[in-house]
């Protein structure tokens, strides 16, 4: 969790499948330390919810690194925040003037991807109370112009800065380009989904498990996501979200739609053998009646997990590759 400037590098957004992601992350860097002899446990490897610039990512080295991230439909990763923190969390009732409050009293919420992507650095003088974490702006006080260049031009410099964008809706297409960028093999990239809603979450707020309250939207929320105060407020993560998913595109372009149709047909067949042969029965740091297991750090014996509850079954998918390897090597997928 300490800033790095080398390594596999992944800035987690809040409900957009970061923990699952992170235990992807946690597997290749196990993995690849194999198959080069590395003297150490993983290869150098970041995750964390922290700021990409708290995390000093804007010194990082390119050449020695891989910088990306996964965003969410906005609406979607708002309504997933709102149940999962301050529903279930806070027993918050799912009504319709908590779920705007929450959003009109959080300034962070408020172009959440500009301002925690951003890799200008936080002591610039220059665009600092736009991308500060907290800093809320007044949009009667701003010049719309310059309110929207400021937008774009923070999304343009995420779009540069970033050496990948994954889509939380594309998720399977997302791991399986990430995967032929680095030439990572598709054992790499197979995961058991961290969380859920209707299940129970890592346990580490106040070491208790949280059962995560099905999220849903009322007519009043829809209404809402349709009004100028969200518009106004969530135009920078929109901006971006749709010029990640038309990267995405042209990444698939370049790598050739037939090649990546073909990998992600291997990729879902991989899955599937996971998910048959290694969900069940996979120790979590909740267990199904939401009995918290005993920690020391984030890492506990109890569990089949590498961190809280990323990389999940982690030994059981190891254990797949041969028979992966034979299942594509053979076209049985």
């Amino acid at each position: 969790r300490a800033p790095s400037k080398k390594g596999l590098l992944f800035v987690k957004e809040m409900k957009t499948g970061s923990s699952t992601v992170s235990g992807i992350v946690l597997r290749i860097a196990r993995n690849v330390a194999k198959r080069t002899n590395n003297k150490n446990f993983m290869c150098l490897s970041r995750f964390d919810h922290s700021a990409a610039r708290d995390m000093g990512y804007h010194e990082r080295d390119p050449r020695e690194s891989f910088l990306f991230t996964v965003i969410r439909n906005p609406q979607k990763r708002l309504t997933s925040q709102f149940f999962h923190f301050f529903v279930s969390r806070q027993k918050m009732e799912p009504n319709d003037n908590n779920f705007q409050a929450f959003f009109r009293k959080m300034p962070y919420m408020q172009d959440y991807y500009l301002r925690d992507l951003s890799l200008i650095p936080a002591e610039q003088k220059v665009r600092r109370k736009f991308i500060h974490r907290y800093s809320p702006y007044n949009l009667a006080q701003e010049d719309p112009e310059n309110l929207k260049n400021l937008r774009l031009g923070l999304a343009n410099g995420i779009m540069r800065g970033y050496d990948f964008i994954g889509i939380t809706e594309r998720m399977d297409e997302s791991l399986v380009v990430m995967m032929m960028l680095l030439r990572l093999k598709i054992s790499d990239m197979l995961y058991i989904k961290a969380k859920s809603s209707g299940g129970f979450d890592d346990g580490a707020f106040n070491n208790t498990c949280t059962y995560i309250v099905p999220s849903f939207l009322s007519p009043g929320m829809k209404s809402y996501f349709k009004s100028d105060h969200y518009a106004e407020r969530s135009l920078g993560d929109w901006i971006l979200y749709r010029a990640a998913n038309k990267s995405l595109d042209m990444t698939i372009d370049q790598l050739g739609p037939a090649k990546v149709e073909e990998r992600l047909k291997q990729f879902r067949a991989a899955q599937k053998v996971a998910s048959d042969k290694c969900s069940l029965g996979i120790r979590y740091p909740c267990s199904v009646g939401g009995v918290r297991q005993p920690y020391r750090t984030h890492f506990s014996e109890h569990t089949d997990c590498l961190w809280l509850d990323s990389a999940c079954g982690y030994e059981c998918l190891d254990s797949l590759e041969p028979e992966i390897e034979e299942m594509i090597e053979q076209g049985r997928y």
